[in-house]
């Protein structure tokens, strides 16, 4: 389920659409809205208006925008990740949904080839991670429910470089190669990446801390080091279209 104009354009331009809409004078009364729910028509789309207190009792939010609307669940085989011999996000154990989200939508913006999330990652459609994601989670492949070390060794063989945040990995990020193809590996907020995991990666790299500083979010810290493969690339010409 989908709030907000912004979701439900993210949404509609996916291959899956959006099954149905359900909607408020107010939508009608913005540009964006009327063109929204236009597309919508034109693509088949259930299209309902509501009452405004129908429509607030069934949204999450205070502020559904005028809109709510039911999408299919986004369906990506792994063999789609790998196709593109990118860079990967693995996510080991995030719980958080206003982190994963926002480690979602860091790695589009970075280019990413996918995201792989292991069991107990949080759920990528839980309402929470949907908003802070802002919709990244129709732009980039996403394989759930993986066990990780499996995974790791798998790309291992396929001459992936693999890369896990570690607070006292022995290596800075500056000084790691995040060119493709590779997998940034980044675990919960409370302890990391798991022992299992990080015992298979290739290097452990880390983030510099001031002094009686412990940790960095760990949405910040992925930011950090996705970027850092996105500088590596502009350098040697291998960056994407439209990343400067």
């Amino acid at each position: 389920m989908l709030e907000g104009i912004r979701l439900l354009e993210e949404a509609l331009a996916a291959k899956g659409g959006i099954e149905t809409i359900f909607f408020t004078k107010g939508l009608l009364a913005k540009e964006r809205g009327q063109s929204l729910l236009e597309k919508c028509r034109q693509r088949g789309s259930d299209c309902y208006l509501v009452p405004e207190a129908l429509l607030t009792s069934l949204a999450d939010t205070d502020s559904p925008q005028g809109a709510l609307g039911i999408a299919p669940i986004p369906r990506w085989e792994k063999a789609e990740l790998f196709a593109p011999q990118g860079f990967l996000l693995l996510l080991d154990g995030v719980r958080d949904p206003g982190n994963l989200g926002t480690m979602l939508r860091t790695a589009v913006a970075a280019g990413c080839a996918g995201a792989v999330l292991s069991f107990g990652t949080v759920d990528p459609y839980n309402p929470k991670v949907l908003r802070a994601s802002m919709g990244a989670l129709f732009r980039l492949p996403i394989y759930c429910h993986c066990h990780l070390p499996d995974l790791v060794l798998e790309l291992k063989a396929s001459h992936y470089r693999t890369l896990a945040a570690d607070t006292v990995g022995d290596v800075p990020y500056w000084k790691a190669d995040f060119s493709p193809p590779g997998a940034l590996i980044v675990g919960n907020e409370a302890w990391g990446v798991t022992q299992e995991v990080l015992a298979l990666a290739d290097v452990r790299v880390k983030i510099p801390l001031s002094q009686g500083v412990e940790s960095l979010n760990a949405a910040i810290a992925a930011g950090i080091l996705l970027y850092e493969g996105v500088r590596q690339r502009v350098k040697t010409g291998e960056a994407g279209e439209g990343i400067y």
